[in-house]
C-alpha cells in the first residue's frame, strides 16, 4: 500500500506480480521472457520471482553457464580406444581408427575381413585397432600393395638336385618345381626312377624290364607284338614240328600234336598202323589190302565188299550197258542186248536213220525226224498235225501272241506268222519290239533347258536340273534355289542361270555348301602389339594385355600413376611404363617394400644410366627416371619449363638436369616459399605524370592519364571535351572545359544535369514565376506566360477583381448579390431562406415547426413546407425512429468488423486481432513483437490472432519449451541406424559406423563402389554391401586365391552347348556355334535339311538329310559310282529275280523278265506251256508228245527212230548184225523185232545156249557115238 501525491493510498503489486494491488498475480518471467538466465539454462518461475538452473553439461548460476569438458575426467565416460571430443554442453565419443562402435563402447575392425585389403598373394592378420600384411611364403613385398613371386630357380642355386634325371627348376607362383626327365618322378628336390614294371605297362603276356628312365616290354615265347600289346601266335598256321599225319591243336602261346585215326605216335612222329596183320579182318572170300591210315577188303571181279562179305556186283544198276540195250546180270557178269531201232553190241548201240531210208514216211508238210531207236513225223514248224498223215496251218496268234512279246501285233500267214510293232517300237529278232529312243535321234525333240527322258514308245521333256515350268506353262525357266537355302548357313547364295553359286560369308573359308571358319588370328599384326588375339567362328576379338586399355586393335598403356594417389609409397613418384609402373626414390633408386634400393640389374641390354630397370609382366624392362625421357636404353633431360611447370605467373622456371627451379620474375620479391608483387606505385619507383594515376599490377605497373587528360601516362595533357559534339552535352546547353574535366550548363528556362536538359515548369515552382496571384500560369518550353484567371482582369502579372454586381441580372428576384474576389454570391433577401435552388419565405416553417418530429427538418416550399426525417431515421416526418442500419443491412461494414447501430447512425468496430485501416479491417501481426513468445518457440501469426510454437526438437505448450531428447524419445531406435544418437539442443547428432555417412539425421551406407574407392582387381565387379562392399567375379569367372579367372565352360560345364554345336570359350562367356549341318543361334541347333529345298546331290541321285548331313544315294536299280548313278544290269550281275524260264531284260533303273517261248506267266513266275494238251495230235502216230520245260518233244515209240516229224521202224537187224546173239536170227518187225535162235540152240532169254543134241538118244543111230558141236551135233559110227 502506498502513499499518493494527493494525499490518498494506493494499493500496487509487489515486484513479480501483476495485478490492481488489490488482485496480484503471480508474473511467469519465465514465459514471458522477463528472465536474465542464460541461454545455457532452464528458467525456472517461483512466486514472485523465478531462479535459473544450468543445464546439463553446463556449471555456473544459471545467469552465467560455462561448459563442462567432460573429457578431461575418465576420459568423458568414453571407451578406452575412443576419442572425447568436448562439445557444447556434452562431448561426443569417436572410436579410433580401427575400431568400431558408438564410442562408449568400441570393438576392434578385423580389417580382414574386407577383400582385397591385402596384396593378393599375402596374408592378413588383425590387430587391436590395426592389422598386418605378410607376403605369403614363395612372395616377396610389403603384402599390402606389393608381392612378388620369388624365384627360387633363379635365387637359389642348387634348390634342386641335379642328380641323374633332373630337367631343370621351374619356377611357379609363389613356390617353385623341380623337373625330371620322363621315367623319373619328383620326391622333393630329386629325381627318382619310376618303376614303370610296377604298374603294369606291358601286356600280360610279356616281360617287362625295368631301365633308368625308362622300361621295355618283350613278348613272351608263342607270343608276338610289341610288348605292350602281345597277341598268340597260331603255330598251326604256320610251318611247324607236326607230322604231316598229325592235327595241329594251337594252345595260348603254344601248339599240340595229335597223330590222325590210322597212326601212332606221339604226334612229331607218327607211323602207319597195318590193319591186315590182324587175322580175320577181312572175310575168307577177300583179300586185305593195307593203306595209309586204313585198310580195304577187296573181292573178285564182279563182287564187292560191304563191310562183312562179298556181294555179286548188279552190273546193270551200273548202268554199263547202252541206254538203248537191255541188260542182264548174272554173278560175277553181266550181258548186254540192243533194243530195237538199234544196231551194236549192247554196250554200244547205233539208232537206225529210218528218215534217211525213206521220203514218203511222213506227210508233205511234215518233217521226219529221227529217233533214238525209231523216227517221228512233226508237221513243221507252223503247222499241227499227226506228221505222218495230217498237217494244217497253225494260227500262231491264238497262243501267246504267237510268242509276240508286249508292244508287239501278231499276224499269222501260211505256215508262219510275224510280229508287227506298235508306234514308238522297232522289230527285233522279229518277235521283240524295242523301244525307239527317240532322245536319240539328231536333231533332239526337246527345247532349250529341256532334258529328253525316253519312255517306253514315247518320251518326254522334262526341264533340265535348274529349271521347272510354272503351272500350265511351256517354257522352262530358272529356278532360284537360293530361296531353299541351300548352301551353308555361313555361305551366302546367289542364284545363276540354271543353278546357284555358294560363297562363304565373310571370316570363313570353303566352296559354300561347306564353309570353316577363318583363323584371322594366324596372321601377324591383326591385332595391337600388346594384346591377344582370340578366333572365334565367323571372325575374332582382340582383348589387351594387362596393363592396357583399349579394344585390342589399338592398346593404350595404362598409366597406373593416375589411377590412384596410393599408388606408390609417400615421398616417392610413380613412372609409368608399358604395361607397369615404378616407384622412383629421385635418387637414382627404386622402392621396393617401402624401401629405396638400387634398381635390378636383370635389363638386357642395359638401362641408361637415368634408367630404372623393373619387372613388367614376365619380362624385365626399362624406363627413364623422373626428369628424363627417352626408351630407358637411352635417356636424355627433360626441360621441364617448356612444359609450363611453374603454374604461378609471377614465377619463371629454370632447367636443371633431371629437374626445374621456380625463381620469381621480375616484378616480384621473394616472400618465404612463395613470390609476391613489388608495388611500385607504393615505393616511389613509378614515373607518371602527375596528371596520371599510378595502377599496380602482378609483377609491374601501369600508369594511367586521368580523366579529361590524355598521353601514355607519363606525360598528360589536358583535353578540351567541349570542341567535340559540344563536350557530350545537351544541343542547347552550355559547354565549359576545365583542366581534365568540362562543364555542361542548362539554358534559361531549362534544369537538368547539363547532359540531360528538360523544361524547368516555372508554373510548377511557385518561387520562379512573377504571375499574379490571381492568374493563371501557363508554362511553356523554356519560358511561361500569364493569364488572370476569370472575374479578374489585366497583364496577368498584374489583376484586378471585376465587380460582376455591376449587372443588374447578376442574380434572381427574391436574392441579392455580393461581390467576391473573383466572383460574385447570390444570398436571398431578407424574409427568405434558399432551399432547392429557390428563395422561399422563412415564415412557412416557422409556423409549422411544431409539427415536425424533433428527429426531423422543415422544408420550406413555395408558400408552404413539409416535415422530412433525418438521416438516420425513418418516418412520415411527423414521427422519427432510428433506422437501425445494421439490421436493414442498408450499410456494410468491412469484412473482419462487426456493425454497432447507434441513434441516427452506426459505427463498425474491427475485430479483436484486427485494427482500422480506412475502410478495412487489417490484421495485426503480434508477432512482430519478438518479446511475444518465449525462447525455443516461433509465434505463429493468426488471422485476429498468434500462437506459440515450440521449435523443431523442443516440446511444451508454447509458453515454455524445452529440449526433446530424441536419443531416448521412443522409437529412438529409428534413428541413427548404423551409428550413435548424440542430443544436441533442439536436434540431435548422428555418428555414423564405418561404411556409413550422415545425410542430415540419418546414417547411410557409403556406396563404396560408385566412388571408385575399392580395390577389386579385373574381371571382378563391386558390389555395394551396408557398411561395406563385397567385390564379386563376373559373370564367367571363379574366384582363384585373390584373383578372377576365366571359366572354361567349353570344359568344365557339361553341355554346355547341345550336342549340335561347337562350344567356344571367351572371357567371361562362351559361344555355341551350330555345327556343320545345323542352323540356329547355338544354344539351339536345328538340322539343316539339305534335302528340303534343293538337291545338293549329282543329277541322277536322291538326297536323303542325316542329322548335320545328308548323304546321296541312288534310286532303286541304279548304284552310286561318286558322282553319279549308273544304271544296275540286273540281268548281268544275276541279281534279277526273273524266273529260270524266263528272260531278263535290262531297263534304266529297273529290268523286266519275260517268260521264254514255250511258258506263260509274268516272267517273275513262269510255267511251262504242255504243248502236248494244248496242240491237237502234235506228234506223228508212231511217237508220244512229251513236254519238256518250254517246249515239247515227239519221242517215237520204241521200235522206230525220228525223220523229221516222222517215226520210221527201225530195222534193228540191220544195227550191227541185229540185237540179237550171235546163234540167233533177227527178224524185224514193225517197231521192234525178233530174235530166232538157230538151229541147234534153244533160247533162254536172249541168250541162245547150245543144245546138246547127244542128250538125246534119238539123235544118232545106234552104235554111234554123239559128239555135240556149236548149234549141232556129229554122229560117228563105233
Amino acid at each position: 500500500c502506498m502513499n499518493t501525491m494527493a494525499g490518498g493510498v494506493v494499493c500496487v503489486c509487489k515486484i513479480g506480480y501483476n495485478g490492481n494491488g488489490i488482485q496480484c498475480a503471480d508474473v511467469d518471467e519465465c514465459a514471458t521472457g522477463l528472465h536474465s538466465c542464460h541461454s545455457k539454462a532452464t528458467c525456472v518461475n517461483t512466486p514472485g520471482s523465478y531462479r535459473c538452473l544450468c543445464q546439463s553439461g553446463y556449471t555456473g548460476n544459471g545467469v552465467e553457464c560455462e561448459d563442462v569438458n567432460e573429457c578431461q575426467v575418465d576420459n568423458g565416460g568414453c571407451d578406452t580406444n575412443a576419442i572425447c571430443t568436448n562439445t557444447a554442453g556434452s562431448r561426443s565419443c569417436l572410436c579410433m581408427t580401427g575400431f568400431t562402435g558408438n564410442g562408449f563402447t568400441c570393438t576392434d575392425v578385423n580389417e580382414c575381413t574386407r577383400r582385397g585389403i591385402c596384396h593378393w598373394n599375402a596374408t592378413c592378420t588383425n590387430n587391436p585397432g590395426s592389422y598386418t600384411c605378410t607376403c605369403n611364403s614363395g612372395y616377396k613385398g610389403n603384402g599390402n600393395y606389393l608381392c612378388l613371386d620369388i624365384d627360387e630357380c633363379s635365387e637359389t642355386p642348387g634348390v634342386c638336385s641335379s642328380s641323374f634325371g633332373y630337367k631343370g627348376c621351374k619356377n611357379l607362383p609363389g613356390t617353385y618345381q623341380c623337373m625330371c626327365d620322363r621315367g623319373y618322378e619328383n620326391n622333393g628336390r630329386t629325381c627318382s626312377d619310376i618303376n614303370e614294371c610296377a604298374s603294369s605297362f606291358c601286356s600280360p603276356f610279356a616281360i617287362c624290364i625295368n631301365t633308368p628312365g625308362s622300361y621295355s616290354c618283350t613278348c613272351s615265347s608263342g607270343f608276338t607284338g610289341n610288348g605292350l600289346t602281345c597277341v598268340d601266335v597260331n603255330e598251326c598256321a604256320i610251318p611247324n614240328s607236326c607230322d604231316p599225319n598229325a592235327n595241329c591243336i594251337n594252345v595260348l602261346g603254344g601248339y599240340n600234336c595229335s597223330c590222325r585215326t590210322g597212326y601212332e605216335g606221339g604226334g612229331k612222329l607218327c607211323t602207319d598202323i597195318d590193319e591186315c596183320s590182324t587175322p580175320t579182318i577181312c572175310p575168307a572170300s577177300a583179300t586185305c589190302v593195307n593203306t595209309g591210315g586204313s585198310f580195304r577188303c577187296d573181292c573178285s571181279s564182279g563182287f564187292a565188299f560191304n563191310g562183312t562179305v562179298c556181294k555179286d556186283i548188279d552190273e546193270c544198276a551200273l548202268n554199263l550197258c547202252s541206254q538203248h540195250a537191255t541188260c542182264e546180270n548174272v554173278p560175277g557178269s553181266f550181258s548186254c542186248k540192243c533194243k530195237a531201232g538199234y544196231n551194236g553190241n549192247g554196250t554200244a548201240c547205233v539208232d537206225i536213220d529210218e528218215c534217211s531210208q525213206s521220203s514218203t514216211l511222213c506227210h508233205t508238210d511234215a518233217l521226219c525226224a529221227n529217233q533214238p531207236g525209231s523216227y517221228s513225223c512233226s508237221c513243221k514248224v507252223g503247222y499241227s498235225g499227226d506228221g505222218a498223215t495230217r498237217c494244217q496251218d497253225i494260227d500262231e496268234c491264238k497262243v501267246q501272241n504267237g510268242g509276240c512279246l508286249h508292244n508287239a501285233t501278231c499276224i499269222n500267214s501260211k505256215g508262219s506268222f510275224f510280229c508287227q510293232c506298235s508306234r514308238g517300237f522297232q522289230l527285233i529278232n522279229g518277235t521283240i519290239c524295242q523301244d525307239i529312243d527317240e532322245c536319240q535321234i539328231s536333231p533332239g525333240p526337246c527345247q532349250s533347258n529341256e532334258q529328253c527322258v525316253n519312255s517306253q514308245g514315247s518320251y518326254q521333256c522334262l526341264c533340265e536340273k535348274g529349271f521347272s515350268k510354272s503351272s500350265g506353262g511351256i517354257v522352262c525357266t530358272d529356278i532360284d534355289e537360293c530361296l531353299s537355302n541351300p548352301c551353308h548357313t555361313n555361305a551366302t547364295c546367289l542364284n545363276t542361270f540354271g543353278s546357284f553359286v555358294c560363297t562363304c560369308k565373310a571370316g570363313f573359308t570353303g566352296n559354300g555348301s561347306l564353309c570353316d571358319d577363318v583363323n584371322e588370328c594366324s596372321p601377324v599384326g591383326v591385332c595391337h602389339a600388346s594384346a591377344s588375339c582370340t578366333n572365334f567362328p565367323g571372325g575374332f576379338f582382340c582383348q589387351c594385355l594387362e596393363g592396357f586399355d583399349g579394344d585390342g586393335y589399338s592398346c593404350e598403356d595404362q598409366n597406373e600413376c593416375t589411377m590412384s594417389n596410393s599408388t606408390c609409397p609417400l615421398g616417392t613418384v610413380c613412372i609409368n611404363s608399358p604395361g607397369s609402373h615404378v616407384c622412383s626414390c629421385i635418387n637414382g633408386t627404386i622402392a621396393y617394400n617401402d624401401t629405396c634400393a638400387p634398381p635390378i640389374l636383370k635389363c638386357n641390354p642395359i638401362c641408361d644410366p637415368k634408367g630404372l630397370c623393373h619387372l613388367a609382366a614376365n619380362k624385365y624392362q626399362c624406363v627413364c627416371d623422373v626428369g628424363f625421357e627417352g626408351d630407358g636404353l637411352s635417356c636424355a633431360d627433360i626441360d621441364e619449363c617448356e612444359e609450363h611447370v611453374c603454374p604461378e605467373n609471377e614465377t619463371e622456371c629454370v632447367n636443371t638436369p633431371g629437374s626445374f627451379t621456380c625463381i620469381c620474375k621480375t616484378g616480384y620479391r621473394q616472400n618465404g616459399t612463395s613470390c609476391i608483387d613489388v608495388e611500385e606505385c607504393v615505393d616511389g619507383r613509378q614515373e607518371c605524370s602527375e596528371f596520371a594515376q599510378c595502377v599496380n599490377t602482378l609483377g609491374s605497373y601501369f600508369c594511367k592519364c586521368l580523366s579529361g587528360f590524355t598521353g601514355e601516362g607519363k606525360n598528360c595533357s589536358d583535353i578540351d571535351e567541349c570542341q567535340t559534339q559540344n563536350g557530350g552535352c545537351f544541343p542547347s546547353a552550355n559547354c565549359t572545359n576545365m583542366p581534365g574535366a568540362f562543364r555542361c550548363t542548362c539554358p534559361t528556362g531549362m534544369m537538368g544535369s547539363g547532359f540531360e536538359c528538360h523544361d524547368l515548369d516555372e508554373c510548377a515552382h511557385g518561387s520562379s514565376h512573377s504571375c499574379s496571384k490571381d492568374a493563371l500560369c501557363l508554362n511553356s518550353v523554356g519560358s511561361y506566360s500569364c493569364q488572370c484567371l476569370t472575374g479578374f482582369q489585366g497583364n496577368g502579372f498584374s489583376c484586378a477583381d471585376v465587380d460582376e454586381c455591376d449587372s443588374p441580372s447578376a442574380c434572381e428576384s427574391n436574392k441579392e448579390c455580393r461581390n467576391t474576389p473573383g466572383s460574385y454570391l447570390c444570398s436571398c433577401t431578407e424574409g427568405f431562406f434558399y432551399s432547392e435552388g429557390t428563395c422561399v419565405n422563412i415564415h412557412d416553417c416557422q409556423n409549422g415547426s411544431s409539427v415536425c418530429h424533433h428527429h426531423a427538418d422543415c422544408v420550406d416550399l413555395l408558400g408552404s413546407f413539409y416535415c422530412r426525417c433525418q438521416p438516420g431515421f425513418t418516418g412520415n416526418g411527423t414521427h422519427c425512429s432510428d433506422l437501425d442500419e445494421c439490421a436493414s443491412g442498408l450499410e456494410r461494414c468491412p469484412h473482419r468488423a462487426s456493425c454497432q447501430n447507434s441513434m441516427g447512425s452506426f459505427h463498425c468496430n474491427c475485430w479483436d486481432g484486427f485494427q482500422a485501416n480506412a475502410t478495412h479491417c487489417n490484421d495485426i501481426d503480434e508477432c512482430l513483437d519478438d518479446a511475444t513468445c518465449p525462447p525455443d518457440s516461433s509465434c505463429v501469426n493468426a488471422e485476429g490472432g498468434y500462437f506459440c510454437q515450440c521449435q523443431a526438437g523442443f516440446t511444451g505448450n508454447g509458453s515454455l519449451c524445452e529440449d526433446i531428447n530424441e536419443c531416448s524419445a521412443p522409437g529412438h531406435s529409428l534413428l541413427c541406424g548404423n551409428g550413435s544418437c548424440i542430443n544436441t539442443p533442439g536436434s540431435y547428432e548422428c555418428l555414423c559406423n564405418d561404411g556409413f555417412q550422415v545425410n542430415e539425421t540419418d546414417c547411410i551406407d557409403i556406396d563404396e563402389c560408385s566412388l571408385n574407392s575399392t580395390e577389386c582387381g579385373i574381371y571382378s565387379s563391386c558390389f555395394n554391401r551396408v557398411g561395406s562392399y563385397e567385390c564379386l567375379c563376373n559373370s564367367g569367372f571363379i574366384l582363384h586365391e585373390t584373383s578372377c579367372i576365366d571359366v572354361d565352360e567349353c570344359n568344365e560345364t557339361a553341355n554346355a552347348c547341345p550336342e549340335e554345336a561347337l562350344c567356344w570359350n571367351t572371357a567371361g562367356s562362351f559361344l555355341c556355334q551350330c555345327s556343320s549341318g545345323y542352323e540356329g543361334e547355338g544354344q539351339v541347333c536345328r538340322d539343316i535339311n539339305e534335302c528340303l529345298n534343293s538337291n545338293p546331290c549329282s543329277r541322277g541321285q536322291i538326297c536323303i538329310n542325316t542329322p548335320g548331313s545328308f548323304e546321296c544315294s541312288c534310286p532303286d536299280g541304279f548304284k552310286n559310282n561318286g558322282s553319279s548313278c549308273t544304271d544296275v544290269d540286273e540281268c548281268l550281275n544275276k541279281t534279277g529275280v526273273c524266273h529260270p524260264s524266263a528272260k531278263c531284260i535290262n531297263q534304266p533303273g529297273s529290268y523286266r523278265c519275260e517268260c521264254l517261248t514255250g511258258h506263260s506267266g509274268d516272267g517273275v513266275q513262269c510255267d511251262d506251256v504242255d504243248e502236248c494238251s494244248i496242240l491237237q495230235s502234235p506228234c506223228h502216230k508212231q511217237a508220244q508228245c512229251v513236254n519238256t520245260p518250254g517246249s515239247y518233244m515227239c519221242v517215237c515209240a520204241a521200235g522206230f527212230f525220228a525223220s523229221g516229224t516222222i517215226c520210221s521202224d527201225v530195222d534193228e537187224c540191220e544195227m550191227d548184225r541185229g540185237p540179237c546173239h550171235a546163234h540167233a536170227t533177227c527178224v524185224n518187225t514193225v517197231g521192234s523185232f525178233s530174235c530166232q535162235c538157230n538151229p541147234g540152240w534153244t533160247r533162254n532169254g536172249s541168250t541162245c545156249f547150245d543144245i546138246n543134241e547127244c542128250d538125246s538118244a534119238l539123235s544118232c543111230p545106234a552104235h554111234s557115238s554123239c559128239e555135240n558141236l556149236p548149234g549141232s551135233y556129229s554122229c560117228t559110227c563105233l
